[in-house]
């Protein structure tokens, strides 16, 4: 009767440590995400259009930018 009691304790605890795994998981910050994608795409597309590597570091800093107004303005008040 005993080990039962204790296994069932044993299963429940497991189970506030996953569901508290879970949660932290969630609080994780990828913003950084739209920063590198906008430079990376601000690079691609200058040196594409021009092929010159000074139009690409402007591109890449204008993708940069362009990264930056996205998160602050169309992501920031989404809920996940």
């Amino acid at each position: 009767m005993q080990d039962a009691f204790y296994f069932e304790i044993n299963e429940y605890l497991w189970g506030l440590s996953i569901h508290t795994m879970t949660n932290q998981e969630n609080k994780n910050n990828f913003d950084w995400v739209y920063y590198v994608l906008g430079l990376f795409f601000g690079i691609l597309t200058a040196a594409i259009i021009s092929g010159s590597f000074g139009w690409s570091i402007l591109g890449g800093i204008i993708g940069f930018i362009f990264g930056a107004v996205f998160l602050n303005s169309i992501v920031k008040g989404r809920v996940y």
